[in-house]
């Protein structure tokens, strides 16, 4: 064998030098969450907005990712941040509700409320649906069966609603006088009136029903002075106040003959019926019927009052009214 003569830094035999690398590529956003490597969509994501690069939709995203990769409080911050924004999505609750659900907030109590709100809309088997949820849990719940008692009160009696709350009559002691007022006060509306002048009159400026109840109770009892004193008083905000004002100023207006009474009866009746919210409800029909009653405007009563007669079908004071038109 032999050996070479030159030094080996002189040798001429050069190594091969290596091949360039080939640059791999960014993985896309679309192929990322096609292929569920939330990881990576965020990775990408978080870069391009903390270098500029972001737009409107790098932040849901990145919420959208942190979601999918079980981080739900970081999703919950991203969406909040999102829904400060003037031009937050309008499915912006849903996805904040979904966060919230995630991590246990589901808060069974709003159930309460959401029944309290179908009540109002006159839903009141839906109200009872909402309120099962929570008297599931909360058997003793003092508000949530009061609720349930004036649905059942709606739709079918006072000894019925009577008996959800009877429990809770025997329990009211000095020492346990939570809900106590209420209770006490819709008592006297399911057993129709009965006690009304010794529970209303210190309940008046507690419960606002209280002086609407107590009201009913002068006008059954032909109290209409003593009806118009308490009404008086209340600015209407809602329909139920601006009819049960029209009502007693109609009855004392033909009590006394005040054509300025009768003139405020026929104007709340008139502004109740006209309303877009009522305008096509049994009680808006009614206050028109009122209304042209009072103008002595008695075609357009029969008009009003044929468009609902089919409810009334054997209700004796309807027939009787509708007799006298």
């Amino acid at each position: 064998m032999l050996l070479s003569r030159l030094k080996p830094w002189k040798s001429t035999n050069k190594s091969p030098s290596p091949e360039p690398r080939t640059k791999k590529a960014v993985p896309k956003l679309e192929e990322l969450l096609k292929a569920r490597d939330y990881v990576g969509a965020m990775t990408v994501l978080e870069f391009d907005r903390n270098s500029g690069k972001g737009d409107d939709m790098t932040d849901s995203w990145i919420a959208y990712c942190a979601f999918h990769l079980g981080s739900y409080k970081r999703a919950l911050q991203e969406y909040e941040n999102i829904s400060k924004k003037p031009k937050a999505p309008a499915d912006i609750k849903l996805y904040l509700a979904c966060c919230y659900f995630y991590l246990g907030m589901e808060f069974i109590a709003l159930n309460v409320y959401i029944a309290l709100c179908y009540y109002k809309l006159d839903y009141y088997d839906v109200s009872l649906e909402m309120l099962q949820a929570y008297t599931a849990q909360h058997p003793d719940s003092l508000i949530a069966l009061i609720l349930r008692a004036c649905n059942h009160y709606k739709l079918y009696n006072g000894k019925a609603a009577e008996a959800e709350v009877k429990v809770f009559q025997d329990i009211l002691t000095p020492s346990f006088t939570f809900g106590a007022d209420l209770l006490k006060h819709n008592l006297v509306v399911y057993r129709n009136g009965e006690g009304a002048r010794q529970v209303l009159p210190p309940l008046v400026d507690v419960i606002p029903e209280a002086r609407l109840n107590l009201v009913i109770f002068h006008l059954r009892n032909d109290e209409t002075r003593e009806a118009h004193e308490l009404i008086s008083e209340l600015e209407p905000t809602v329909p139920q106040e601006y009819i049960l004002k029209g009502v007693v100023c109609a009855a004392l207006g033909q009590e006394t003959g005040s054509r300025e009474l009768m003139k405020q009866a026929q104007q709340f009746f008139q502004l109740v019926g006209g309303s877009s919210s009522e305008c096509d409800t049994i009680p808006g029909r009614q206050c028109m019927a009122s209304a042209f009653f009072l103008l002595k405007q008695y075609d357009d009563v029969l008009l009003y009052l044929n468009s609902i007669r089919s409810y009334f079908h054997n209700d004796d004071i309807f027939n009787y009214d509708y007799g006298q038109v």
